[in-house]
């Protein structure tokens, strides 16, 4: 048998959702505000590591400020009453007594993060690393000012059995419109890719809001 018919072919692309126009004007605006308001308390994003949480700016560079003060149980509420619909287009379920993980995200000029998964499962690139109460849903919200000053920082999703796509076939990438909300399966291999941000402003990035399903273990 030839190394090419041995060899495993990439798989389809995973299952994904995309709602737009997630929020309400006023719950958008207030969202914003309080990013601004709130930009020195942003810190640089980490790294889950075998000896804990590191920062690694080859990996991952971008803000992260995981308070959401006073809007949090609204953004919690909103994206728990989603899951229903999410869960059902992505084909999988989530139990009920899920717990959520939120994240604010703020990606400046030449933020990035390269291709990961937001899921540690057991393999041989992991042994012994298996996630307590993993991942099982990822969902992405999407906001900035308008006009929009930022470009790039799609969210590129692989294939299945895609480590690096050699060509467009390999990915689908998801724009960082404003008010829009993306999900997928928290295993599916993902990278996000460069912005740029020409003023360099902390108003003028491009903001998220980083939300996990986690399955509850006994």
């Amino acid at each position: 048998m030839s190394a090419s018919a041995s060899s495993a072919a990439p798989g389809p692309m995973p299952p994904s959702s995309i709602i737009d126009d997630f929020l309400d004007a006023q719950t958008h605006r207030a969202l914003l505000d309080y990013v601004i308001a709130n930009e020195g308390r942003f810190e640089p994003a980490t790294l889950h590591r075998p000896t804990g949480m590191e920062v690694d700016t080859a990996i991952r560079d971008n803000l992260k400020l995981s308070d959401l003060g006073p809007l949090r149980d609204e953004m919690v509420k909103r994206f728990s009453a989603a899951l229903p619909r999410l869960a059902s287009t992505l084909g999988t379920t989530v139990p009920a007594d899920s717990r959520l993980e939120l994240e604010l995200t703020a990606y400046g000029d030449g933020a990035f993060y390269h291709a990961h998964s937001d899921t540690v499962l057991p393999g041989k690139d992991n042994p012994g690393q298996v996630e307590r109460d993993p991942r099982l849903l990822s969902a992405v919200y999407y906001f900035h000012r308008r006009p929009k000053a930022f470009d790039g920082g799609a969210l590129r999703l692989f294939r299945w059995g895609v480590s690096e796509p050699s060509d467009a076939a390999d990915y689908r990438d998801f724009e960082p419109t404003d008010n829009r909300l993306v999900t997928f399966l928290s295993w599916s291999r993902h990278e996000v890719m460069p912005v740029r941000c020409p003023s360099r402003r902390f108003e003028d990035y491009r903001f998220a809001i980083n939300c996990w399903f986690r399955v509850l273990l006994p």
